[in-house]
């Protein structure tokens, strides 16, 4: 087993360099190797909500693209206290599921 200090330039390192993914937990960052996902077959559930959350994206980009528009998501998720990227794309998946 192998122990290291990190500088404070790496104490909340998290994501994936090459083929290592580094995570918080806790009891520190943890480093791993990141999962070949290649030969994965999605479900057909799971291609639907892949398909579903990347549409959500591109209704957050298309709205945010208008400045008026973004505007107006700003105060209304500053209201709320949510990030506008979380009140664009969660209301999006809410009215997807009730159709």
């Amino acid at each position: 087993m192998a122990k290291t200090t990190l500088n404070a330039a790496l104490l909340e390192l998290r994501g994936s360099v090459d083929s290592w993914c580094y995570k918080q937990t806790k009891h520190g960052t943890v480093i791993s190797r990141r999962p070949d996902m290649s030969r994965v077959k999605w479900s057909p559930k799971q291609q639907a909500h892949r398909a579903l959350v990347a549409a959500a994206g591109a209704h957050y980009r298309k709205l945010m693209a208008d400045p008026k528009q973004a505007g107006l998501l700003r105060k209304a998720a500053g209201k709320k206290g949510l990030p506008v990227s979380t009140y664009v794309i969660s209301d999006f998946l809410r009215r997807a599921r009730k159709s």
